[in-house]
């Protein structure tokens, strides 16, 4: 990437000062930058599409700064951070195995299954026992943070992208240890194609996207996506049960027969804003 993009970029956001109002034309120029370099480093998608977003709420030739702050302040975090030379290096993730995490929720809990060591064609998968598991039931934090409701359908795709980015943080130490490709499973298709496209039209969905590549880009590792329909994921229901109950249903032992609940920590949200107390897992051991 040439430096003098980001120097550019970074010039640009210091440009707007601390007045309470951006200039639709000063805020459409850093958004055309960003989204140039957003096609070198697809991680700053989300971050464009926050200014994006902003940008459609413009009222007349102005944008009200604190709609665009969150985005704003990312992409000068990272162009602060590359003010050096940079090179173009083409990594190829040839590994025979690959680490992939199966999800699923519903409007009242979610629940996600890891695999540690899935072959490259993924197609052994569904008879393999699972590496790890956990699960969990949505509380009133989880309907602030989300701006949802539990138990309403019209949430379902937030509750979706939620387990997700909740069950990659939960398992973020493991994907940087390891140097196997990553991949997830779901059924929820939109929620699929923005953790895939590393962005999204809704406000809540695509932070969480972001949070997704605040993990992956300094890494510099790629999520890939699968879309399978419930009905030949032999894991849809019992994630779903595990979650609504947080005990083991008795049909798919042996495969979870060292499952048990205990308390974990969950990474704190950034782009979200908030962070979440402990609460309780259902992981193998």
């Amino acid at each position: 990437m040439p430096p003098d993009k980001c120097i550019e970029l970074l010039q640009r956001i210091k440009d707007l000062g601390s007045r309470p109002c951006i200039q639709v034309k000063q805020l459409r120029m850093i958004a055309g930058l960003a989204a140039w370099i957003s096609d070198l480093l697809p991680q700053l998608r989300p971050f464009v599409t926050m200014i994006r977003a902003a940008l459609n709420g413009a009222i007349g030739s102005t944008v009200l700064k604190r709609k665009a702050e969150a985005g704003l302040n990312w992409l000068c975090a990272f162009a602060e951070g590359q003010m050096r030379p940079m090179s173009v290096l083409h990594l190829a993730e040839t590994s025979a195995r690959r680490i992939v995490v199966v999800f699923d929720a519903s409007t009242t809990g979610g629940g996600a299954i890891l695999f540690t060591s899935v072959d490259n064609e993924g197609n052994d998968w569904q008879s393999l026992a699972p590496d790890n598991l956990l699960a969990t039931r949505w509380n009133k934090t989880d309907e602030q943070l989300l701006s949802a409701s539990i138990g309403s359908a019209a949430d379902q795709a937030k509750w979706e992208a939620f387990i997700l980015t909740e069950a990659v943080m939960h398992w973020k130490s493991l994907i940087a240890e390891s140097t196997q490709p990553f991949w997830v499973i779901g059924d929820a298709l939109g929620v699929l194609e923005a953790a895939a496209g590393r962005k999204s039209k809704d406000a809540i969905i695509n932070a969480l996207m972001a949070e997704l590549a605040l993990i992956f880009a300094p890494l510099g590792r790629a999520l890939e996506a699968t879309h399978i329909w419930s009905e030949r994921n032999p894991f849809t229901a019992c994630l779903r049960r595990i979650s609504e109950t947080l005990e083991q249903p008795a049909e798919i032992e042996p495969l979870l027969v060292d499952a048990k609940i205990e308390d974990r920590m969950v990474h704190p949200w950034r782009v979200l804003g908030s962070s979440r107390s402990s609460r309780r897992r259902c992981q193998l051991k």
